[in-house]
């Protein structure tokens, strides 16, 4: 059996009250940040737009104001119903029967 050399776990000590030393951080490590926040940023922009073109097509067939029911928590549930009204009257206003496209 060879000789443990200085750094090997085998020989490595622990002394009470010192801690261990820090991981080395892989160089990796800045540049799947920044594509990390690339996907953050582009998935807020994202739904900014899909919100700017939902509203639009609400406002479009006359929709101010949608109530969604929705039964269950967490992960796990279903819509019950979706109201749809003209906000001055508050009287049901006629949903589309066709997709709206953006």
């Amino acid at each position: 059996m060879s000789p443990a050399l200085p750094g090997d776990p085998e020989t490595t000590i622990r002394l009470p009250g010192r801690a261990a030393p820090a991981p080395e951080i892989p160089s990796e490590l800045p540049r799947i940040l920044a594509e990390q926040a690339e996907r953050d940023a582009a998935e807020v922009a994202f739904h900014a737009r899909s919100k700017e073109a939902l509203f639009d097509g609400l406002r479009h067939v006359g929709i101010a104001h949608v109530l969604v029911s929705f039964d269950g928590w967490g992960d796990s549930g279903q819509i019950e119903s979706i109201d749809a009204h003209n906000e001055p009257e508050r009287q049901a206003a006629r949903r589309p029967n066709h997709l709206c496209r953006y």
